[in-house]
């Protein structure tokens, strides 16, 4: 494959992330980014090493010529051949320097940016006075990660270059097309309408546990540390803000959990327009309720995600099992049912990092995220709720 079409094939592996594709497929994606810009850049190497190669190789040609057409210079024809192994040399040092990783190099500045305070800023990018994290290192596939939910895949996901804007939400299209006879004017035809959105991202900021005096006594990886941590931050953050939205859906109070079944169907059927795709994002105390239901068949109504291996489907949709404390307390019964688009998780793409004072190390690493959520489909989710549950009410912040 050459390097024209390795940038073809990364060009469309991120317009895919760009879409409203599940996370999970946009995660192997990114897999797929990161094993083509290695390819990219290994063959732009491999390119500049045959042509430096090639001219070394027609240098010394050269060479040879002129000492074949100088019988008399002897001596120079040693010096030549002592500076053959320095050509050589230099030929293997651009042999060696295509095996260099770029996310090695990344790791690598990052690292002597915690190391050196700040002071070494070399091939890190930075915003303002902080330095931007690669998601190649806040995202390993590799690193376990003890929060098993993001409910990032359950709303719409969309980047933004700006702290704030406006995003358009189109209503719905109830207008359709007329008969025309030929020759006949045109009808005329109902304008689209759209609704605005505003969002205003926000910054997140928490301390980092590295500090100055670990770095001092020991010797470690501190962009994957640093990597580790951010990880889990961001979704314990994001899943707070997101769950908050969550809170705003439109309540449905169920008496006993005889009264699901009926409840969740009505929606599909009735309440929710048949365009909208929902998924399920319940309480642990909710999947308690429903595991032990059961249809007129005697089967489960919970099942296993036969489809992706993982996860568990209620009368067909995806579903998801968070905390009781998101949606509510401990012992709160509580489901949202949605389409992905009723909530907009707006990403600035910006995880950075910088030293600050602390009044215990003198200095510690601070990590801040940037990104805002917003409900944009009022109509698109239903929050229900188990008789002795608390309708949830979201934090004013």
């Amino acid at each position: 494959m050459d390097i024209k079409e390795i940038q073809t094939k990364i060009d469309e592996a991120e317009k895919f992330i760009r879409s409203d594709a599940p996370q999970e497929e946009k995660d192997k994606k990114m897999e797929e980014i990161r094993s083509l810009t290695k390819d990219f850049e290994n063959s732009k190497e491999i390119e500049r090493a045959k042509n430096m190669i090639t001219k070394n190789n027609d240098d010394d040609k050269k060479d040879s010529e002129d000492e074949d057409k100088s019988s008399d210079e002897g001596d120079k024809k040693k010096e030549d051949k002592r500076s053959m192994p320095e050509k050589t040399f230099q030929n293997k040092e651009v042999r060696n320097k295509i095996t260099v990783k770029p996310q090695e190099e990344v790791r690598s500045a990052l690292n002597a940016y915690v190391h050196s305070r700040g002071e070494k800023r070399d091939g890190v990018k930075e915003v303002g006075n902080e330095v931007i994290v690669p998601k190649d290192i806040v995202y390993d596939p590799k690193q376990p990660v003890q929060t098993q939910y993001d409910l990032r895949q359950f709303v719409q996901n969309t980047s933004v270059t700006t702290a704030s804007g406006t995003y358009p939400v189109q209503d719905k299209v109830d207008a359709v097309f007329h008969t025309v006879e030929e020759l006949e004017q045109n009808p005329t035809l109902a304008n689209p309408t759209f609704k605005s959105i505003d969002y205003k991202v926000a910054t997140y900021r928490g301390q980092l546990p590295i500090s100055q005096e670990m770095i001092d006594d020991t010797d470690f990886d501190v962009a994957g540390l640093i990597g580790q941590y951010i990880q889990k931050q961001i979704l314990n953050t994001t899943n707070q803000a997101i769950a908050e939205k969550m809170k705003t859906a439109t309540p449905v109070s169920l008496s006993s959990k005889d009264d699901i079944t009926d409840s969740i169907k009505e929606i599909l059927n009735v309440k929710l327009d048949p365009a909208y795709m929902p998924k399920i994002v319940a309480t642990s105390s909710f999947i308690q309720a429903v595991d032990t239901l059961k249809d007129k068949q005697g089967h489960y109504l919970l099942q296993d995600n036969i489809a992706q291996g993982t996860g568990k489907m209620l009368l067909g949709l995806d579903l998801v099992r968070i905390p009781d404390t998101l949606l509510g307390k401990s012992g709160d019964a509580i489901a949202w049912i949605g389409d992905p688009r009723a909530i907009t998780f707006f990403d600035r793409n910006q995880n950075t990092i910088r030293w600050q004072d602390n009044p215990t190390y003198g200095q510690i690493l601070a990590g801040n995220i940037r990104f805002d959520t917003e409900v944009t489909d009022s109509e698109g989710a239903f929050l229900l709720t188990l008789a002795g549950t608390t309708t949830p009410t979201p934090s004013k912040a």
